[in-house]
């Protein structure tokens, strides 16, 4: 299994880099420096960050207003006279401790911390996958696993993400990175009972991290606790005292860091509600409504791209075209580069399996009032099945924004790929039932060309993202590989 899984791990993390820094292996040009501002910032001593709002500015009657544009910093939060960044602290917190134990003070721009989280996901879905192989009751094959982490790096808009690194693929990265992680490690603690406490402990503290790094982990993580919780009293042939300490020890570090956010809002904002949205100064100010969930879900699954054959032969749009097969609300913005995951990650489409298979035992149970063994609930499975809707639930928050943004489909993908994943091994367990030989090689075919059509699509619409980078930073290269690999002139 190695023999497969580290050359594929190996070739994905020069992915990266090279993606991350369009082939210079530098700094690039087009990056953010947010958290070394807020890194600075606590290193004072106080949690606004260093830059203070110009004189000019403050002396505005509203210094909100976008005529003040060229006076803002951007997208800090202004209150009280201090910029405040409203991203989680422990990316920054991180970065601090890194300046500290190697005595640098220089800039770190966010493409590396980017950079790092996204290779931190990427190795922790590799975990889980590998893990997973050996408990699920078919086991994978070799060439299944190695397929499976080849999409879980390369699926769209993963690589997207890896491209552009600025503060928000940071957050994003950073919040994926300790969500997958600590996935892992509470499946490693369902599975080993002897030091379920000791794993469960360090999967409540990398879930802790996950809400530190990204609000949006409020809305899984307390979903994952629960489920693994709920599976762990199952196993325990449902007795309260041997999941009394694993209990303790997931929960307790996810409630302290609840209990921290809220804190740290309100030494801010004065609100332990308030993480600085209201305070932006932005021309794109965060605001919500009902009429934007359909057209943003129709976005993110089947917003078109644009084939060539030229290089990078797959290119999503800005200012994409809007179907005539739903209504548009008034005020939908559709400027942001954004690929469906149904038109760029063939791979998901197998999502469906699982729908299906879970609606046709609700009917059963319905119907015939089927009783479901405490046995077959308690399956790794099942358990990593419900912990994967918690992943996907997590991107609910950006589904009313007035648009959709590529970024936001990463919060959903890792949820949805874990269950393709389940859903292509029922297909190969199915598959093995077959009399005709030609049958089980045809679902092994369907398989196969699904996932590298994914990673295909993934790995080059990667390269066209925000500002062009390759274009910008490396146009030799760019120019390189449209000359050598694109199969028209």
């Amino acid at each position: 299994m190695w023999l497969v899984v580290l050359p594929i791990l190996g070739c994905l993390t020069f992915y990266y880099i090279f993606l991350a820094t369009a082939g210079t292996y530098r700094n690039t040009t087009f990056s953010s420096n947010y958290y070394n501002h807020m890194s600075e910032g606590f290193r004072h001593g106080h949690l606004y960050i260093q830059e203070t709002p110009s004189a000019a500015l403050l002396a505005k009657p509203n210094p909100f207003d976008s005529s003040n544009f060229s006076l803002w910093f951007w997208d800090a939060s202004l209150y009280k006279g201090r910029y405040y960044l409203y991203w989680g602290p422990v990316p920054a917190l991180l970065l601090l401790l890194f300046k500290g134990i190697a005595r640098y003070h220089g800039t770190i721009i966010d493409q590396w911390p980017t950079l790092l989280f996204m290779l931190g996901r990427l190795y922790a879905g590799a975990a889980i996958i590998l893990r997973m192989s050996r408990y699920v009751r078919t086991r994978m094959p070799a060439w299944f696993v190695g397929l499976s982490i080849l999409i879980f790096g390369l699926a769209s808009p993963t690589p997207f993400i890896v491209a552009r690194p600025h503060i928000y693929e940071a957050c994003l990265a950073a919040g994926q990175c300790f969500l997958f992680w600590g996935l892992y490690a509470a499946l490693c603690g369902i599975i080993n009972a002897n030091r379920r406490v000791v794993l469960y402990l360090l999967a409540g503290i990398l879930w802790a991290l996950a809400i530190g790094s990204r609000v949006t982990s409020l809305i899984p993580v307390p979903l994952m606790v629960l489920t693994t919780l709920l599976f762990t009293w199952l196993r325990s042939d449902r007795a309260i005292r041997p999941v009394l300490r694993p209990m303790l020890a997931i929960s307790v570090p996810v409630a302290l860091a609840i209990g921290g956010y809220a804190l740290y809002n309100y030494l801010r904002f004065e609100s332990v509600f308030e993480f600085g949205l209201k305070y932006q100064v932005t021309l794109q100010r965060f605001f919500t409504s009902r009429q934007f969930i359909v057209p943003n879900i129709f976005s993110y699954l089947f917003a078109p791209v644009v084939w060539s054959c030229k290089f990078p032969f797959v290119i999503s749009l800005t200012y994409r075209p809007l179907s005539s097969l739903i209504t548009w609300p008034p005020g939908y913005q559709n400027f942001e580069r954004v690929a469906g995951m149904f038109t760029t990650s063939y791979w998901t489409w197998l999502v469906v399996i699982p729908v299906w298979r879970i609606l046709a035992a609700a009917l059963r149970f319905i119907r015939k009032g089927a009783q479901v063994s405490p046995s077959a609930l308690a399956s790794i499975e099942v358990w990593l099945s419900f912990c994967s809707v918690a992943l996907i639930l997590s991107m609910w928050p950006a589904l009313g924004l007035w648009e959709a943004s590529m970024r936001y489909l990463d919060d959903a993908l890792g949820g949805v790929l874990l269950l393709s994943i389940f859903a292509g091994l029922w297909l190969l367990r199915q598959s093995s039932k077959l009399k005709r030989l030609a049958n089980r090689f045809g679902v092994r075919f369907v398989l196969l060309a699904l996932g590298l059509l994914t990673c295909f699509v993934g790995a080059f619409s990667g390269i066209a993202t925000y500002y062009d980078t390759f274009k910008q930073d490396n146009p030799a290269l760019y120019a390189s590989l449209e000359k050598s690999l694109s199969v028209c002139k």
